[in-house]
């Protein structure tokens, strides 16, 4: 399934929000918001650019 930016913008935003409530309820014990904060933005980021349709995915031999 091939994900157009705008969707893969939506769910980097939604990891980055999902990311920050699964640290603050398990982790903001063992370390600060900002971290959670750091990673759930990077995975985000990945997300949006090597997600679902992103640049990993090659269409050099797709035809159509």
């Amino acid at each position: 399934m091939k994900l157009e930016f705008g969707d893969r913008l939506f769910w980097g935003i939604m990891i980055f929000i999902g990311s920050l409530f699964l640290w603050i309820g398990i982790f903001e014990t063992f370390a600060p918001l900002w971290v959670g904060a750091i990673l759930g933005f990077i995975t985000g980021v990945l997300f949006v650019v090597w997600g679902p349709g992103g640049k990993a995915k090659s269409e050099k031999g797709a035809r159509g």
